[in-house]
């Protein structure tokens, strides 16, 4: 039960950090990592690296130098695969286990979901552990793992949709679309976005 409540206690963090971010003009700030071949974050990197890019499109981090594993795009089919925390999200998602949110990035990594058990599964063919990391831009990343970080994600994400259906806006009316059109295709990008179709 006390699991339970530090990542309620989180995930109210979260929020806060939040809330004041959104009161602000500027663009938060957000503590990146750079992706570099020195530093051993370059994605897969001769088949060792802190980060790796998987088959599922998501990107892990470990906190030591890793082999790569056989779901990674650049497999080596005899080691363990690694864990995907934000594909066993969704799948919590899509399996009702916890109630509906977005199965947008900024909700998967906030901090309240229940943790990912592998206790039913024989020690020998446990997924290898590790930490979400998201890709920022081609040379950046960071690891969600404070709520000021994931606040600052999340707010720079909602002002970059929110610049983006303005735009989709503003075409829509220079060709003339009537606001019922432009609603539904403001809709329609909404819901592509909130299920990762976009």
């Amino acid at each position: 039960m006390e699991v339970t409540r530090s990542r309620k206690e989180l995930r109210r963090a979260v929020a806060e950090h939040e809330s004041a971010l959104e009161k602000g003009h500027r663009r938060p700030h957000l503590t990146t990592l750079r992706m570099s071949i020195e530093d051993r974050t370059d994605p897969c990197y001769s088949g060792a690296s802190h980060l790796h890019r998987l088959a599922c499109g998501h990107t892990v981090h470990t906190e030591q130098v890793s082999l790569c594993a056989r779901n990674c795009t650049t497999p080596i089919t005899n080691f363990t695969a690694f864990a995907c925390t934000l594909c066993e999200r969704q799948k919590m998602i899509q399996s009702g286990q916890i109630n509906y949110r977005s199965s947008r990035l900024t909700e998967l990594i906030l901090p309240n979901f229940p943790p990912f058990c592998q206790s039913h599964v024989p020690v020998m063919m446990r997924a290898r552990g590790c930490d979400i990391a998201v890709v920022t831009s081609s040379k950046h990343f960071f690891v969600p793992s404070t709520p000021e970080d994931i606040a600052a994600y999340r707010v720079n994400d909602k002002r970059s949709l929110k610049g983006l259906i303005e735009d989709v806006v503003d075409v829509a009316k220079d060709m003339g679309f009537s606001p019922t059109t432009i609603n539904g295709i403001t809709d329609g990008l909404t819901t592509c976005i909130d299920h990762q179709h976009l």
